[in-house]
């Protein structure tokens, strides 16, 4: 699973490009470049393109999503200090995921049995997209969409610095016994997300 790039770098003042960054990791292709400039304040300008890297689940969290993986990423960080530039950036761009699960949230069950979460098993999906975007400080999930063994879920979540979760969602899932669709709100965190049906409108 280790990163391989290899590019060409470029100093000016106050100035490091990176640039044709290409390599591998997680038997995937990945590309993209990089300018870090410093003046007054920090900055870091970057793209990301992946192709085809198989992603495995953390053994580390509670919940982990795993697939193969294809996504073009942009990234502007700024900051007062250095050790500030590197914190996790807000992503614009897109991603999918193929052939995948999340491991630790049992997203069907939890909606046959009308229950907020079932924390076991997994989730198992064909395709899963979605667009990312800054929020203010949060990453939103744009035309999210997840398809799977008698699953659909369509809608749009944000993310906040501290791994919380908001959102709302259309959903169906099938089993041998009933079929179950609705509007849910999405909420929880990123280790535990939950997962509720709307209220009706009057």
């Amino acid at each position: 699973n280790r990163i391989n790039v290899q590019g060409t770098t470029e100093q000016q003042a106050q100035q490091i490009r990176f640039a044709e960054l290409n390599g591998t990791s997680h038997g995937g292709k990945v590309s993209g470049s990089l300018v870090l400039s410093w003046d007054q304040d920090w900055s870091a300008v970057g793209d990301v393109r992946i192709a085809g890297a198989n992603i495995a689940p953390s053994s580390a969290a509670s919940v982990a999503v795993s697939g193969k993986l294809d996504a073009a990423l942009s990234f502007v960080q700024r900051a007062k200090t250095p050790e500030d530039l590197f914190r996790p950036p807000l992503l614009t761009g897109s991603v999918t995921l193929q052939a995948g699960k999340v491991a630790g949230f049992d997203l069907p069950s939890a909606l046959h049995y009308d229950v907020e979460a079932i924390y076991s098993a997994h989730t198992d999906f064909d395709t899963w997209s979605f667009k990312l975007e800054p929020l203010g400080d949060k990453q939103a999930y744009k035309s999210m969409r997840m398809a799977g063994p008698g699953l659909l879920v369509e809608g749009r979540a944000e993310v906040s610095d501290k791994g919380a979760i908001s959102g709302a969602a259309k959903l169906q899932v099938e089993t041998k016994k009933k079929t179950v669709r609705g509007n849910y709100i999405l909420g929880g965190t990123l280790e535990r997300p939950t997962i509720r049906r709307a209220a009706l409108s009057k």
